[in-house]
């Protein structure tokens, strides 16, 4: 699925005021979701981790305490955003008991909001970067230690 392919999704979405719309292609999922309080499109996508130890690449952005844990990397370039609005409360913060399929963040990217879900379940280690952090695909953004 190609972006022009996703804003024509989007636009389909806007157009015919259809609150939801999940489309799947191959392993790549995209879920689109109007919400009523933003007027925003959001989109879900399935995000990747990587078990530890972590890639000597990202040693510099990621502390000695991810050796036992999951790297969760972003799905895609944006703006990092760890609530849903500014002055609400983080989705999740240093210590936090995850499950498969609970928000982290959202990362911003060409004005849409992209949900990121957790894919273990565990505590979470480390929050890498700062709120409103600018960042590209695959950049380390969690350490969570499984359960």
């Amino acid at each position: 699925m190609d972006l022009e392919e996703i804003r024509k999704l989007i636009d389909l979405t806007e157009e015919t005021g259809i609150n939801e719309l999940e489309v799947q292609d191959g392993d790549k999922r995209i879920k689109i979701v109007r919400t009523a309080s933003a007027g925003v499109p959001m989109a879900v996508m399935d995000n990747r981790s990587v078990d530890a130890p972590v890639a000597a690449s990202d040693a510099a952005a990621v502390s000695a305490a991810s050796g036992t844990g999951t790297v969760i990397r972003a799905p895609l370039a944006g703006t990092f955003y760890r609530s849903p609005a500014p002055g609400e409360p983080a989705f999740v913060e240093v210590g936090d008991t995850v499950e498969v399929g609970d928000q982290l963040c959202i990362v911003e990217s060409m004005k849409m909001m992209n949900k990121v879900t957790s894919d273990v379940a565990g505590r979470v280690l480390e929050i890498l970067l700062d709120d409103g952090t600018p960042m590209e695909s695959d950049t380390p953004i969690f350490v969570v230690a499984r359960r």
